[in-house]
């Protein structure tokens, strides 16, 4: 589904789509009454999307959907509510806004692939929240469930999505420097060739659950 010229479309039922729903010019209007998207593959918004209080479901059963929202910041490309319900949601090219609740369902996989990423009023984090380590990040993570990933190759000095997690996984070859104290409520896994270090300060970290170390802690 594309739509190309100036004009101006309003929902009047949900919307199923299940290739790829594309915005190059005019506006898609998905109301204030509470009408769901369900998309089959890939979201790119190039024109205006008003998100109302609408529900927005990417549901690809296998393999990866891509996601070009057109950044944060910008009321024309936010989310109201999105739902991670497919196999793997990958940002691409500009960062992403949900102003409502944004839901990762159980063994699903939100790929930020280095782009923004702005929370509004919940983070529901019942699969695993992917960054590489460099991302703006800006909002509350979910503690009680889900695991965060980071699979970063450079050397970071803080963990942007925060210091509170319920499992957390650092991945790659990637380097992390604590700022502050880390609070991990489920299992910490340093896998790959990771490191996490806590050495420069002497920040406690808190782990609720299991410690797996293959990678390398400092201390």
């Amino acid at each position: 589904l594309t739509f190309t010229n100036s004009g101006s479309w309003t929902l009047d039922a949900n919307l199923d789509v299940n290739g790829n729903l594309t915005l190059t010019s005019g506006t898609l209007n998905a109301s204030s009454s509470n009408y769901t998207i369900n998309i089959g593959e890939n979201w790119t918004n190039n024109a205006t999307f008003i998100s109302g209080s609408g529900t927005v479901i990417f549901d690809k059963a296998s393999g990866t959907q891509q996601i070009s929202a057109g950044g944060t910041g910008d009321a024309a490309k936010d989310f109201n509510h999105l739902y991670v319900s497919g196999s793997t949601l990958q940002l691409t090219g500009s960062g992403l806004e949900v102003d409502g609740n944004l839901t990762i369902d159980s063994g699903k996989i939100l790929d930020l692939n280095g782009q923004a990423l702005t929370l509004g009023t919940l983070l529901n984090n019942g699969g695993t929240l992917k960054l590489q380590g460099g991302e703006a990040v800006a909002g509350a993570m979910d503690p009680d469930s889900g695991t965060t990933e980071y699979v970063g190759t450079g050397t970071y000095a803080e963990l942007k999505a925060g210091d509170s997690y319920y499992n957390l996984t650092l991945n790659g070859s990637g380097s992390w420097t604590l700022d502050a104290i880390l609070d991990v409520n489920g299992t910490l896994t340093l896998g790959g060739t990771s490191t996490l270090n806590a050495s420069s300060s002497n920040y406690t970290i808190n782990v609720g659950e299991n410690w797996s170390n293959s990678g390398s802690f400092i201390e």
